[in-house]
């Protein structure tokens, strides 16, 4: 007969909240590290990204109504946006050009219509520049740009629509409207990888603003002025090619 013998219980194995730690900034030194080889200097960049999107009304200063009231506002809903973007940096990576596009369908909140939505395609293209030199080094960097956009603008109909509270026809057009762009944003490497890419996060605000509007005044036959659509997103973009 051969003697049974107990195996001992396994002990598991549990790292301590220091050990953890450590392990967790050493990982992340391995994906940080030989990335910043890669920090700023690329030469291409495409993104995406996501956020909020806000308007001044479609009918400023609206004046009057026809039978003699105070005319209301006409105003597309503050609310989300989706957008892409590509880039390219010339030299040594200040100064760069880029191109972007951005989507969106809010509700418009007028006094003669219900249930009515707006839906805006918005699209650029600006100059950059970068505040700080695109070295390895540099993980975050600031950068402004200005340019040219248009946005078309869609109420869901190619008809007349008239809004006598707010002193304003809309006749259908659909036609693009041309306007300037300024933004302001930061750039901030992840160190994380994408096929031997570098990964960073982008938070920037745009301005897109045009010297019409898309509606009409019913009280004269004239267009109605300026419109900002401001643009406050978070995204995700990914370099290629260092530049030498």
């Amino acid at each position: 007969m051969f003697a049974m013998t107990r195996l001992p219980r396994p002990v598991p194995f549990r790292l301590s909240r220091g050990r953890t730690t450590l392990l967790g900034l050493v990982l992340l030194a391995g994906f940080i590290l030989p990335t910043r080889l890669f920090a700023q200097d690329h030469r291409f960049g495409a993104g995406y990204n996501v956020g909020a999107i806000w308007f001044t009304p479609l009918n400023p200063q609206p004046g009057q109504t026809l039978a003699g009231g105070s005319a209301s506002d006409i105003q597309i809903e503050t609310g989300w946006v989706i957008g892409l973007q590509f880039e390219q940096w010339f030299g040594g990576g200040r100064v760069g050009a880029r191109v972007g596009g951005a989507l969106t369908q809010l509700p418009l909140t007028a006094p003669d219509t219900t249930g009515r939505d707006a839906g805006l395609w918005l699209i650029d293209a600006s100059v950059l520049l970068r505040f700080l030199p695109a070295r390895p080094t540099t993980t975050v960097n600031a950068y402004i740009g200005a340019g040219v956009g248009i946005v078309q603008y869609q109420f869901g109909t190619r008809g007349i629509v008239v809004f006598d509270s707010a002193n304003a026809l809309y006749n259908g057009d659909t036609t693009p409207r041309v306007g300037a762009t300024a933004s302001f944003g930061f750039d901030i490497m992840t160190g994380l990888r994408w096929h031997d890419s570098p990964i960073g996060i982008r938070l920037e605000a745009t301005d897109l603003y045009t010297r019409d509007s898309p509606m009409r005044r019913l009280s004269a036959p004239e267009q109605y002025g300026s419109v900002h659509n401001v643009r406050v997103t978070l995204g995700v973009f990914t370099g290629f090619e260092v530049l030498r």
